[in-house]
Formats: structure tokens, sequence, C-alpha cells
């Protein structure tokens, strides 16, 4: 199974960059993409968290948009604390597991302070809801990941131990988005 891509918009604490560079690199997941980062992802203080993730530190590729952050990818699953209303599947962690599987499937992370915007969040195939207690909706970006990594992590090891169907490979997500941009002009 193929390890998600973990894209951090607008991240602006180089301790949680470095922390989510830790957890991926603990889970086996090497792809890091940063969108318009608030501070500097080679920062001292994020190679300190980072431990044995430093290398994707050091990887880790900046980009301007979420839009370019996922050309290559087929789907994108957004993580969001908030009930939003979009029309859009919303999944538990353990539901979540398997979709990141897929191949080029991104895993997508908001800002310490508010979160995904809406827009952000309309451009991803769907949400992902960790349920925690009302008065303490938003996870640290570390834990979020860690969880829904985790996710990721356990689903594999269940299919690496059984026999796994083949599904069709979703295209990229720039080319669903042109064709239903195409339906649309033609509705």
């Amino acid at each position: 199974m193929s390890p998600p891509v973990v894209v951090l918009v607008a991240p602006s604490l180089p301790e949680n960059i470095g922390a989510v560079a830790r957890v991926m690199a603990n889970l086996g997941v090497a792809d890091l993409r940063l969108v318009m980062p608030r501070c500097n992802p080679l920062d001292p203080r994020a190679r300190a968290v980072a431990t044995s993730g430093g290398d994707l530190l050091e990887q880790a590729t900046l980009w301007p948009t979420l839009d370019a952050a996922l050309v290559g990818c087929t789907s994108a699953w957004a993580a969001s604390a908030l009930p939003k209303e979009l029309q859009k599947e919303v999944l538990s962690p353990r539901e979540l597991g398997p979709r990141l599987a897929h191949e080029h499937a991104a895993l997508v992370l908001g800002p310490e302070q508010n979160g995904l915007r809406y827009e952000e969040l309309d451009r991803c195939t769907g949400l992902v809801h960790i349920p925690t207690e009302a008065g303490a909706r938003a996870l640290n970006l570390a834990q979020a990941a860690a969880i829904l990594l985790w996710e990721w992590r356990a689903g594999a090891l269940v299919a690496a131990g059984s026999s796994t169907q083949t599904h069709p490979e979703p295209a990229p997500l720039d080319e669903q988005s042109a064709l239903a941009d195409a339906v649309a002009a033609a509705l």
C-alpha cells in the first residue's frame, strides 16, 4: 500500500512541522508538502522536535497554493474539527485509513489557529473528523497527523496479511476538477 502525501497548509509553528515530520518518519510516510508556511521549516526548533524526521524537513517541498500542492494526487482528505456546511463525505479516522492507502492520496491539515478555510476544504475529496470532547475540539497538528497516519498504517498492516481487492486508480484531482468544470459548463 502506498503511503499518503501529507500537506500542511500555512503552518505557523516550527515545532508543529517538526513533530509532524517525526510522526511521518515513525510511520513510514515520506512526502511532506508545505503550503505557504508562516515559519521556517528548517528552524532549529523544528529540527529539535523532528528527531528521526529531520531528513523529511530537508526534503519537504514548498507550494504557493493548495491546488499546486495537490497536483498528481488522486484524492485529498481534509482534517477538520468543526462541522462544515459542504456537500462532502465525512469519514471517521478508521474509515479514512484504507482511503489513504490509495496511491497518491493526500492528507491535508490546516493552520493551527483556525483550521482550513471553506475554499480549501472545497478543494478536497472529503473530510475526516476526529471525535473529541465538545469543549476541546481542536487537536495539535502532530496529534491529528499521528492518529490519521496510524489508521493508514494499521490498515496497511491488515491488508498486507490478507488478500486485497483491487480498485481502479482514481484520476488526478486536477483532471477530476477539469471534468467537473466541463460538465458544469455543458449544463
